[in-house]
């Protein structure tokens, strides 16, 4: 074999190497390129909303037990072989156009981008409905995106960017935000404005933030004011997470409120 033909196999072997992630096991808490590549993937799977980082943190961990029990895999958290075949099919299937009355994982994925990036508030159920199409629509208006209520590429393009803090928004505010969840004694399944209880929802006093605001919050990301709460007055809030231990994490703390409508 020639220099030049070993010299190009080496590099092309290189780039291979750099494009996926390696076979050692992930776990909690490593670092790296890999973690970038899963993060990724949860990302435009619908799963993970937070910064690209190389972090295998807590929100990467939930991230990827809530993939692995989306699809039937046992949920252990650790991104193997066959949880990252899954990550990688929903990827390929996830660029195909979807629009009203569609049904499936493609709806499943966008629904989780939509509720992601604060737009839509119902069920993961995997049918395109009206309160999807609603959503579809008015994320689009939001992004100067024609607004035909069809993802396609470009509004799968926009919903999958994630930005950490959104480029328009009409005010700010510093509140107290405390966390809850549908397991706390006391707390119901589902919010004032009747969806099922999830990260992404939150509780406002509608004499400061209206019902059905949609807003950015640092260290939560997108939500949408959904429900109430009798000791949520003024410039409090209570952001709902999807299991104890991460509201307990997130504890209580002054966070920054951007509202977008």
């Amino acid at each position: 074999m020639t220099t030049t033909a070993l010299t190009l196999l080496l590099v092309m072997g290189t780039l291979t190497a750099s494009a996926a992630p390696s076979d050692k096991p992930i776990r909690y808490g490593d670092r790296g390129d890999d973690i970038k590549v899963i993060q990724k993937l949860l990302a435009e799977n619908g799963f993970y909303a937070e910064e690209i980082d190389g972090i295998f943190g807590n929100s990467m961990l939930q991230a990827v037990k809530a993939f692995q029990k989306s699809h039937g895999l046992i949920d252990d958290g650790v991104p193997g072989k066959e949880t990252m075949d899954y990550m990688r099919r929903k990827q390929a299937v996830s660029d195909k156009p979807i629009s009203y009355g569609d049904r499936g994982d493609n709806v499943k994925i966008s629904q989780r981008l939509l509720a992601e990036n604060g737009f839509y508030a119902g069920e993961i159920d995997g049918v395109f409905g009206d309160s999807m199409l609603h959503a579809v629509k008015t994320f689009q208006e939001f992004h100067r995106l024609p607004s035909d209520g069809v993802v396609g590429k470009e509004t799968m393009a926009y919903m999958r960017r994630m930005k950490s803090v959104p480029d328009r928004y009409n005010r700010v505010l510093t509140v107290t935000a405390s966390a809850y969840t549908r397991y706390d004694p006391g707390n119901g399944s589902y919010t004032a404005r009747g969806h099922e209880l999830r990260k992404g929802l939150v509780a406002v006093d509608p004499q400061v933030i209206p019902l059905g605001t949609r807003m950015y919050i640092r260290g939560y990301g997108y939500a949408i004011a959904d429900d109430v709460g009798g000791a949520i007055r003024g410039n409090r809030i209570d952001l709902a997470f999807n299991d104890r231990s991460s509201a307990l994490q997130f504890g209580r703390q002054n966070v920054t409120v951007y509202i977008l409508d």
